[in-house]
């Protein structure tokens, strides 16, 4: 799983890496079923504290996106195709909005 981080960001790391997981589940680069790389090791590709890549898969089972199973690991999880849409809607509109307001500034 290729995620890029910014140091310099404002949004913070556990939130880049929540969207950008999610992002791979909408765009259907995850999934259903396909294990995540443990919390441990996605800490030390990322160079990121273990709480932080923890922080992010939880937010993302609390969405919907990913389940945990005991002492296996993390999962996507199934999505229903409504969601991913609305989900992906969300995005874009959000987006579009960041840009034209910044635009305007």
């Amino acid at each position: 799983m290729d995620l890029l981080i910014s140091m310099h960001s404002d949004t913070p790391i556990y939130e880049q890496i929540k969207d950008q997981i999610k992002k791979f589940i909408i765009h259907q680069r995850l999934k259903a079923d396909e294990q995540l790389p443990s919390i441990r090791t996605l800490a030390k590709d990322l160079q990121v504290g273990i709480v932080t890549v923890k922080r992010a898969y939880d937010d993302l089972v609390l969405d919907g996106y990913l389940y945990a199973k005991s002492a296996k690991g993390y999962y996507v999880a199934e999505t229903d195709e409504e969601s991913i849409k609305k989900e992906y809607l969300t995005y874009w509109r959000s987006y579009t909005y960041d840009w034209v307001t910044k635009k305007r500034s």
